[in-house]
């Protein structure tokens, strides 16, 4: 082989070097990395959490039944839309650390920037460049959770945020997501694999998609096959495992919340259309009258 060809090879080398160094480097890929730490160590008050969940004698072990709570779940998260959209201070559409900062301020949190950051990254689990809704939702519910932000009495309001009977709800919430991991976290160890997703839902009927009939709650899918895709989809490394937050989020979108949003929106614009078309028609009549 000539010299030509052996310097070729060599900047091939170098070149394929650099660029599997820049992939690496990349801030897309150092989120994978630091997720898939975060996997290997499982924040312990999360771990605490999910144990006592687990012993709980309130804790619910159907599956069914938490299917049939999705609905008011889902009424529950609406509720947190209003904060979500006070606390969006730019109107992005996510908020970023600093909003989230503020967030939890607002809400009573005697919190500092690095708990901060530990909240913010355990929520961040689809979006890396700020929380949706969902993420928020489950960001809210870590801070309750870990105890920074302090509940309201019954009948206050967190500068008209959120009443004491809105954390209630997130804490029940909270509770069902977590109830609906643990059916697959058997151990509460605080990562679910697809060999426990498949092994449970064999236990309980459901893994004869051939003769199985059961219906998604809302799209008529067929249950088992719907849950097995998402468990891959929200597991966003593809290593064969979901954290808790991960879960949570998968969880917070079986409400159906995103469409619920987007109907109370629809709703609110038909109020207000409706409101000024009022407000134009009374104008209009005294300027008729004369």
């Amino acid at each position: 082989m000539g010299a030509g060809s052996s310097s070729g090879m060599g900047n091939a080398d170098s070149k394929n070097a650099a660029t599997s160094a820049d992939a690496t480097s990349s801030p897309t890929n150092k989120k994978i990395q630091s997720l898939t730490a975060a996997k290997d160590q499982i924040d312990p008050r999360i771990a605490k959490y999910l144990v006592e969940r687990l012993k709980s004698p309130d804790r619910e072990k159907s599956f069914m039944r938490i299917i049939l709570k999705l609905p008011s779940i889902g009424d529950k998260f609406l509720k947190l839309q209003k904060a979500f959209e006070q606390f969006d201070s730019n109107g992005d559409g996510v908020i970023d650390e600093v909003e989230l900062a503020g967030a939890l301020k607002v809400l009573g949190a005697d919190i500092d920037e690095t708990q901060v950051r530990s909240i913010f990254e355990s929520a961040d689990v689809h979006t890396e460049n700020g929380l949706d809704i969902k993420s928020f939702i489950i960001s809210l519910s870590l801070a309750y959770l870990f105890q920074v932000i302090p509940v309201q009495k019954d009948g206050s309001v967190a500068l008209n945020v959120m009443t004491h009977s809105d954390q209630e709800g997130i804490k029940q919430a909270f509770a069902a997501g977590a109830d609906m991991f643990l059916l697959f976290d058997e151990d509460a160890g605080g990562t679910i694999t697809l060999d426990e997703v498949i092994s449970v839902l064999s236990r309980m009927g459901r893994n004869d998609l051939a003769k199985k009939s059961t219906k998604n709650f809302s799209t008529g899918n067929d249950l088992s096959s719907l849950y097995i895709e998402r468990f891959k989809e929200f597991d966003w490394d593809s290593d064969g495992s979901i954290t808790f937050a991960e879960f949570l989020f998968a969880f917070i979108g079986w409400t159906d919340i995103e469409e619920l949003i987007e109907e109370e929106h629809e709703a609110n614009e038909s109020e207000n259309k409706e409101d000024n078309s009022k407000a134009e028609a009374s104008a209009a009549a005294p300027a008729k009258a004369e």
